[in-house]
């Protein structure tokens, strides 16, 4: 839709800045009075803390890190708030760089279901960045998911980055199937990233990627008396990429190429603690440095109350 406007001559920074932001504060505010008599939903809050270990190796700019998160999810019958705040703290080679990076990110969404099979997404992301020019960075999204056909699954998001001197469009889709077979839950998800740079030749930053980019992707899942494991894969490249249902941006200029992942999780009466590797490869742009290995290791622990 967006690039269809574009070339009618409706400019990209258009969607972003102010209005976008007055757009999702009204649907925020609106759906906040729907009643919620339609959907038997359980009213409570969940209260989530991450902690990520982060290896860079073969890297020009970066040597190693740790990843903070804690986050708090309400709902209340149909509506879902969910809020999270990320601190990174990544140690750097200097030079090239003058000092270690430190990000302070939040991240906020909004859900709403109708009558249990269409759910409607809105959020904002506020990044925060000693380093890079995506500093000050807004991430703008909205979206629809369907699951009315069995167990069967569907849901589109478009995202809208507004950074200092490019921006970004992305657009996410997801399609999965689950089934049991004996007492194992099974669900299988397929996935694309459509990904797309305005303005980014402008900058020395920006200037060694590409316009655009296409991000196939595989899940598979398995959950068994209170346990749930899952192995995936990413296969195409991609760039600033919002990640993890609008969670986690990879706000920094690598263009990752491969990427897998897999994790295990335990529940405990109302909590959960889980554990996730996830492998990437990419290269740095600037300085153009390939074969750059990230390996990133995430201990996460829920509690529902």
């Amino acid at each position: 839709m967006f690039y269809i406007l574009q070339k009618r001559g409706v400019p990209v920074r258009f969607f972003y800045g102010k209005r976008v932001c007055c757009i999702v504060a009204v649907i925020f505010v609106l759906f906040s009075f729907i009643p919620s008599a339609t959907v038997a939903a359980d009213n409570g809050f969940t209260l989530k803390t991450q902690v990520g270990f982060l290896d860079f190796k073969n890297s020009a700019i970066k040597r190693n890190g740790i990843d903070y998160c804690v986050g708090l999810d309400a709902t209340r019958g149909n509506n879902t708030l969910q809020f999270m705040y990320e601190r990174r703290e990544v140690k750097t080679f200097q030079p090239p760089l003058h000092e270690d990076l430190i990000l302070n990110n939040f991240f906020s969404k909004y859900r709403y279901r109708f009558r249990n099979h269409l759910e409607f997404n809105a959020g904002y992301i506020r990044m925060g960045d000693n380093i890079a020019p995506t500093d000050d960075g807004n991430i703008y999204s909205f979206g629809l998911g369907y699951s009315g056909i069995k167990q069967w699954k569907f849901a589109f998001t478009q995202y809208l980055s507004d950074y200092q001197d490019f921006d970004v469009q992305q657009s996410d889709f997801f399609i999965s199937r689950g089934f049991t077979w004996h007492d194992i839950q099974f669900n299988t998800c397929l996935f694309g990233k459509m990904i797309r740079l305005d303005n980014f030749q402008d900058n020395s930053y920006s200037r060694n990627a590409r316009r655009e980019y296409l991000t196939p992707g595989i899940r598979l899942q398995a959950s068994y008396h209170g346990f749930t494991g899952f192995v995936g894969a990413l296969f195409g490249k991609r760039v600033f990429a919002v990640m993890d249902d609008g969670f986690k941006v990879q706000h920094h200029a690598m263009e990752f190429n491969k990427t897998y992942m897999a994790g295990l999780a335990k529940k405990i009466g109302g909590g959960e603690i889980g554990l996730k590797y996830v492998y990437h490869r990419a290269t740095e742009l600037p300085p153009q440095n390939e074969n750059v290995v990230v390996n990133v290791v995430v201990l996460d622990l829920k509690y529902r109350f």
